[in-house]
């Protein structure tokens, strides 16, 4: 599967079933080895459906929601966006500084 989404492998995957004439009973176990470790990963502990049909759409329903999840994580981690001001950025301590007028170090009373 590599990192292909699941429909452009499952493409790929039945067009060989296809071509080998493969009944869809036999298919499951084939699919089921053939899909990335990332999706075997995420489907671990669930109900899996026999249907080979059925099981095609829940591996493609998790990989989008997996795509999905991917996205809003890659769009959180970017930063701000443009026009909006974080809270490192509007809060600035002031430090303050000597003049350079002044001639140098000036102590303070508590000193």
């Amino acid at each position: 599967m590599a990192n292909k989404t699941f429909d452009d492998f499952y493409a790929t995957f039945a067009r060989c079933a296809a071509e080998i004439r493969y009944l869809d009973d036999s298919l499951v176990p084939l699919l089921e080895n053939a899909i990335s470790d990332e999706l075997t990963c995420q489907v671990i502990g669930l109900t899996k459906l026999f249907d080979f049909y059925d099981l095609v759409d829940f591996y493609r329903e998790i990989d989008y929601q997996m795509r999905d999840y991917n996205k809003r994580m890659l769009f959180r981690t970017r930063g701000p966006r443009v026009g909006i001001t974080s809270e490192r950025t509007r809060y600035s301590p002031s430090i303050p500084t000597t003049s350079s007028r002044s001639g140098g170090y000036i102590p303070t009373a508590k000193e």
